[in-house]
């Protein structure tokens, strides 16, 4: 489970299915029993249903989008409306303003290495990048969002269990902001 994550199940799978629910982000790693599917209902309702698979899923409400990755195997993801098969190293985007539900091609799944301790952003912008490093080191980070979109793509790179300042300090190098930490807040500027 990655930080500010929720998952809900029972304390026994009974029945022909196995059901969880989850907010926040999750990695799995299912068993394949075809007997007994394994779902996931997200909190914005997307149902994704596996056989056995290894696959990463984002689902922050408080995040524009909601990503499944497929690593290894198969499974669909439904929004209700449409649904999508993935193979390995696809992975389909939910997003919630428009409510579309989109399959996208990935060289490199890098959105997993938060399971082994690592922050792996491969061109991505700079708001993402921001609101996992809040999320992982639970502050609050206040920055002007039209100055950091003109940033575009960044690709960082470091240990999760690195030290914040270390972590901002890399991306003074890559960016031009600087930060200034008040408690639990911390402001950006350009």
């Amino acid at each position: 489970l990655n930080a500010e994550t929720v998952v809900v199940y029972p304390s026994e799978f009974v029945g022909e299915g196995r059901a969880v629910t989850l907010s926040g982000e999750a990695f799995f790693d299912v068993a394949h029993d075809p007997s007994k599917p394994f779902t996931i209902t997200t909190a914005d309702r997307l149902e994704i249903t596996v056989l056995g698979t290894r696959f990463n899923v984002s689902s922050y409400l408080d995040v524009d989008r909601a990503q499944v990755t497929l690593v290894e195997g198969s499974l669909s993801v439904a929004d209700g409306e449409r649904k999508v098969t993935l193979q390995p190293s696809q992975q389909a985007v939910f997003d919630r303003t428009d409510r579309t539900l989109s399959l996208h091609d990935v060289e490199d799944p890098g959105c997993c290495a938060w399971t082994n301790g690592m922050f792996d952003f491969k061109l991505q912008p700079l708001e993402t990048i921001l609101d996992a490093i809040s999320k992982w080191y639970d502050i609050r980070i206040v920055y002007d969002p039209a100055a950091v979109a003109r940033f575009g793509a960044i690709t960082l790179q470091c240990d999760r269990r690195s030290d914040f300042t270390h972590v901002m300090e890399i991306l003074q190098e890559v960016t031009d902001l600087h930060y200034c930490a008040e408690g639990k807040t911390v402001r950006i500027t350009f």
